[in-house]
């Protein structure tokens, strides 16, 4: 029974952690597709950090990927993260092996770098720390002491009172309940000081532990419920705050969605006034075309040069392609996107199929207009050609009798 419970509890705490985790991971995965270079890396590995626990496949290949763009720029703290989050997350699939490997690949990185101890003393504590889960006791402890030597010339006191604890447990598990006692009180104190109630936490733990083995159990009773209880006051704490981070994320969610049903209402609304638009130019465009139609063939009515009707045709009958062509591209926009390489295909067919009616069409309107001209300008001479070539023989006679007879006018002195 005891069993279940504690997988129960464990599923909790693991849904509540996958909350909490997901909050950050949604907001590392909005800022990358924004960022370059080594920020770039930087993203990549706090992706793999936030997934190192839940999903190590993810974690491993979040790393990676920042290992390339660091190796790429030359950016030694990225790349010796990296090489630690692969280490990290090797560790929790209890692969030690392959985590000793990367632990030990990303040292020299922070070790040759005097901005990064800090980093170098946790990756010699990382170590410390699969060495003591295979059991290595006394690499465990090397590694250990190293790390402490360093966080205490950082004073980082929180990391440092996390090591005398790791120190302690080392030495208890070699029996050594003195050194540990010691060590896990040192621990307490500081962790106090610090405020980090993990370190008190696990120094509790430690010390009910040491006093049980050295009979005194009134001690290690007092110590182990001491530890029940902060262990309870970091859950309760770690609940509260992914509760809070979860209501934040559901606020957001839904500020979201009201923004974004506010702007599809506007994309709507703009959409319907871009056909409002677009239908009364058509319109408009097609009463044009009516017009100019309708100019042609009044055309034929009044005299106007030739050239001038064939140019108005050939105007005519261009505007009519474009306007065809532009309502086609627009009826397929939604499926090509304005694709130049369609829009030539269109253009060509559209060329091939207009070119004979463009040929019928001028044909036709030339035979109506011009044409209906020509024989209008023919009808209009025809009766002036008729009277001259049927009047009567004797007009004639009488116009050529009224013509100056110069043989009998009187001469003058210009004709000698």
């Amino acid at each position: 029974m005891n069993y279940l419970i504690t997988i129960f509890l464990f599923l909790i705490c693991s849904s509540f952690g996958l909350a909490q985790n997901q909050v950050r991971i949604d907001s590392l995965l909005t800022q990358l597709p924004h960022t370059q270079g080594t920020k770039k890396a930087d993203i990549y590995n706090e992706l793999s950090w936030e997934y190192h626990n839940d999903d190590p496949e993810k974690a491993i290949s979040y790393a990676e990927q920042a290992l390339y763009i660091s190796q790429k720029k030359d950016y030694k703290k990225g790349t010796a993260k990296s090489l630690n989050n692969i280490g990290k997350t090797y560790r929790g699939l209890l692969e030690y092996t392959e985590a000793l490997k990367y632990f030990f690949l990303a040292l020299p990185f922070y070790e040759n770098e005097p901005t990064l101890r800090l980093e170098y003393a946790l990756c010699r504590k990382d170590i410390g720390d699969v060495y003591k889960s295979r059991g290595v006791y006394k690499q465990a402890m090397i590694n250990y002491h190293k790390a402490k030597d360093e966080f205490l010339k950082l004073n980082a006191k929180r990391y440092y009172a996390q090591v005398l604890c790791n120190l302690a447990d080392v030495s208890y598990k070699f029996a050594n309940y003195k050194r540990a006692q010691e060590l896990a009180l040192e621990g307490l104190k500081i962790s106090r000081e610090t405020g980090s109630n993990e370190g008190v936490k696990e120094a509790f733990l430690i010390l009910s532990e040491v006093y049980a083995n050295l009979g005194n159990y009134q001690e290690a009773y007092q110590y182990r419920v001491m530890y029940t209880d902060t262990k309870d006051s970091v859950y309760k704490a770690e609940n509260t705050l992914e509760n809070k981070l979860i209501s934040e994320k559901l606020e957001k969610e839904h500020r979201d969605a009201m923004t974004k049903l506010v702007m599809e209402k506007e994309a709507e609304k703009a959409m319907f006034a871009k056909q409002r638009r677009d239908n009364i130019q058509y319109s408009l465009i097609l009463l044009f075309f009516i017009s100019l139609f309708v100019a042609i063939f009044l055309s034929g009515k009044v005299y106007i040069p030739q050239r001038y009707v064939e140019s108005l045709i050939f105007l005519t009958l261009l505007l009519v392609f474009r306007f065809i062509l532009i309502i086609l591209v627009s009826l397929t926009s939604s499926y090509t996107e304005g694709a130049p390489l369609f829009i030539l295909f269109v253009n060509v067919i559209l060329a091939i199929l207009f070119m004979p009616m463009h040929k019928f069409l001028e044909r036709r309107l030339k035979k109506r207009v011009i044409e209906d001209v020509s024989e209008d300008d023919k009808l209009k001479i025809a009766p002036v050609i008729k009277s001259i070539l049927h009047r009567p023989k004797e007009e004639k006679h009488a116009q050529e009798d009224e013509k100056p007879d110069r043989d009998n006018e009187p001469a003058t002195l210009f004709d000698n």
